[in-house]
């Protein structure tokens, strides 16, 4: 069904308020689900939202609040607050530190999930930074290689670049195949494609039910299953995250840097530029930039002033308020 934009994020914004979420939270959490269905990246669009239908306020713990912080890092107690709301208030801080000091590191733990890591790499990259973002994701869902037992979340890493226009914002799971589709494949009663996912038996299977109860495969075999490990490493043992009474807060690694640094901001905006024309200028069927497509479709959407999304999605959310 097509839906109006200002709709959509209107709708989102009751269901969070209904369940005890202060509107100015909302409206930042909202946003990044809203930014989701505008660049077709569905599993990280509304179908996502309903969670908060019974999910109220009172995961939050008290406001999040900085344990350690100097010139150039920052460690930051969430307190179960959202991680839009967080990051949103945070990245401010650590953009200045950046600034002035040419790299800052931001460590957070204790925090439910924002949607997506390139969110905020986006943002850096907007603001003329290189973000590098590594997130622990929480429950084990990613077999590593050569085993049939969850270990990893699926572990996305963000990297933001700013250039002369949209930044070059990639943005990926470790795992084969994001959570989110999988979550969204269950509720749409859909299949998984191949040989992303195995069932507790560790039999290859296209069920979201027996890929939940079982595992999600790494990204590239051996390949993904490193890099797994190492954001891991970065957002989970050095965040110390631990569970706490059947709840998992993911732990968060973010490093900024300043190109100009190193080299003036224009000259790096136009070596980069130049590399996008020799991609480009590639024999290719259509080649794209990371996050270019997503950039493009995200604005064909805001000059229609709708999207298109499952009716039994939104059919979910009026039945929540």
């Amino acid at each position: 069904m097509k839906i109006k934009i200002d709709e959509l994020r209107d709708l989102g914004i009751k269901l969070l308020t209904k369940n005890g979420i202060p509107e100015e939270d909302a409206k930042l959490i909202v946003d990044e689900y809203v930014d989701g269905e505008l660049r077709e990246r569905k599993c990280h669009g509304f179908s996502g939202i309903i969670k908060f239908g019974s999910q109220e306020a009172s995961n939050v713990k008290g406001e999040w609040e900085i344990d350690k912080e100097a010139d150039t890092y920052m460690l930051v107690n969430g307190n179960g607050n959202f991680g839009q709301v967080v990051c949103h208030k945070v990245l401010p801080k650590m953009t200045k530190k950046t600034k002035k000091h040419g790299i800052s590191m931001l460590g957070i733990y204790n925090m439910t999930s924002y949607m997506m890591p390139g969110t905020f790499a986006r943002i850096a990259a907007e603001n003329d930074l290189i973000a590098f973002i590594f997130n622990y994701g929480g429950r084990a869902r990613i077999a590593p290689t050569g085993s049939i037992d969850p270990i990893f979340g699926t572990n996305p890493i963000a990297v933001g670049i700013p250039t002369k226009e949209s930044p070059i914002v990639l943005d990926m799971a470790t795992s084969a195949i994001a959570m989110g589709k999988v979550r969204m494949a269950l509720r749409l009663d859909e299949k998984l494609p191949d040989n992303v996912a195995i069932d507790k038996e560790g039999k290859s299977t296209v069920s979201p039910k027996d890929a939940m109860d079982g595992a999600i495969l790494p990204f590239g075999g051996h390949k993904g299953y490193g890099l797994a490990l190492m954001v891991e490493i970065l957002s989970r043992c050095l965040m110390d995250v631990k569970k706490d009474k059947g709840e998992v807060y993911r732990g968060y690694f973010f490093m900024f840097v300043d190109p100009s640094k190193f080299l003036e901001l224009d000259k790096f905006k136009e070596n980069v530029e130049e590399l996008k024309k020799e991609i480009k200028n590639t024999r290719n069927n259509g080649v794209y930039l990371p996050g270019e497509k997503s950039e493009k479709t995200k604005k064909s959407n805001l000059e229609k002033g709708y999207v298109e999304i499952d009716e039994r999605i939104i059919n979910d959310i009026k039945n929540l308020l």
